[in-house]
């Protein structure tokens, strides 16, 4: 049996999965551009079972979102019409994820975006005439900083952009759909009805999304599972998207060969994955077990960052001007933090700081 390398504390939780589901496939992004499409005139929308004639195929249908930093992984049968209905899943999508993208630097169709709502900016700015840092400041004069003694931790509190919590199921389940083998199409004919449609809202409930947000930065991937028996009483296939921080699984839903234990399913949730670190004690920032069935929009979600902060560098902060760069030797108060700059660990100031006496 396969393994999933993951922390002691979760081990029982692995293996709870794994004598469920085993791995299908795992799906990455390719390095160029992919050159074994079928030519346009042979291909017919999985989604909306239309042939070319009927609809077109102009854009490229890409598995995984360009702004999840997706540029090649494309597929052959997804039509323009129904590509077009998948943008708007996928900006609810993005709207979940927050300030996510923003802090990984994703870049998408154009730029590494900007992420600015009711409390909060973060924008790409340039330090000591440097770019490529990631300035975080309060909108609208806000409170957002603080710092949390309990878990020596600086924190920033933001609200999200309105979304609808369906759309970010269906953004998921649309990516699941383009990874099921050609040969599970027919199977999921409800799911994809539930996909391209509103017909079936609420008739698959709860739409739960699990997961975490875990230490660590994922480049996108996925990975589906198929249960190892037919017998057992979880669903066909579930699917688990990484993304930065972000651990999201669904189960697939509407599977033919569901039917008969339908609504007693168990749901095996897939462990976090060890960072391979070495360390033990590594723990995801929280777990997500979400019902995302509503398609009304949330309203200024709240969600909390916490950046862990050794007291002993405290203490060797300084403070530099940053128009005439002098340096001031000063105990730096988290009560004090009016922005924050995000660098690359290897980022280093332009200017000489005083030696240690």
């Amino acid at each position: 049996m396969e393994e999933i390398r993951t922390t002691p504390m979760f081990q029982g939780q692995a293996d709870l999965f794994l004598s469920d589901y085993e791995c299908e496939k795992t799906i990455v992004c390719p390095d160029e551009k992919m050159k074994t499409l079928s030519i346009k005139s042979l291909r017919v929308c999985r989604f909306c079972k239309k042939k070319f004639g009927e609809v077109t195929f102009q854009k490229e249908a890409h598995i995984f979102p360009v702004a999840l930093g997706n540029e090649f992984l494309i597929s052959n049968f997804e039509c323009d019409t129904c590509n077009h209905k998948f943008g708007s899943y996928e900006n609810d999508l993005c709207r979940y994820l927050g300030i996510e993208r923003t802090f990984n630097r994703t870049p998408g169709r154009k730029n590494i975006p900007n992420f600015i709502s009711d409390n909060i900016r973060a924008t790409k700015e340039s330090i000591f005439d440097q770019p490529g840092a990631i300035k975080i400041e309060p909108n609208n004069g806000q409170v957002i900083f603080g710092y949390d003694e309990a878990t020596q931790s600086r924190t920033i509190t933001y609200k999200k952009r309105p979304y609808s919590p369906i759309n970010v199921y269906k953004a998921i389940l649309k990516m699941a759909l383009c990874c099921i083998d050609k040969s599970d199409v027919k199977s999921y004919d409800l799911a994809f009805k539930f996909l391209t449609t509103t017909e079936l809202d609420g008739k698959f409930k709860p739409c739960y999304l699990f997961g975490y947000r875990v230490p660590g930065n994922y480049d996108v991937f996925a990975t589906l599972y198929r249960k190892r028996h037919s017998s057992l009483k979880t669903m066909t296939h579930t699917f688990i998207l990484y993304y930065g921080s972000f651990m999201l699984q669904i189960f697939l839903p509407f599977n033919t060969d569901d039917r008969n234990h339908y609504p007693h399913f168990q749901l095996p949730i897939m462990p976090p994955l060890f960072d391979g670190s070495g360390d033990e004690k590594w723990m995801p920032h929280y777990t997500i077990q979400d019902d995302v069935s509503s398609p009304e929009k949330r309203i200024d979600e709240e969600e909390v960052i916490r950046i862990k902060v050794d007291p002993e560098h405290l203490d060797k902060i300084v403070g530099i001007d940053p128009i005439t760069r002098e340096v001031v030797n000063r105990r730096a108060f988290p009560s004090e933090v009016s922005g924050l700059y995000l660098v690359d660990k290897d980022f280093k100031l332009p200017i000489s700081l005083p030696k240690a006496d």
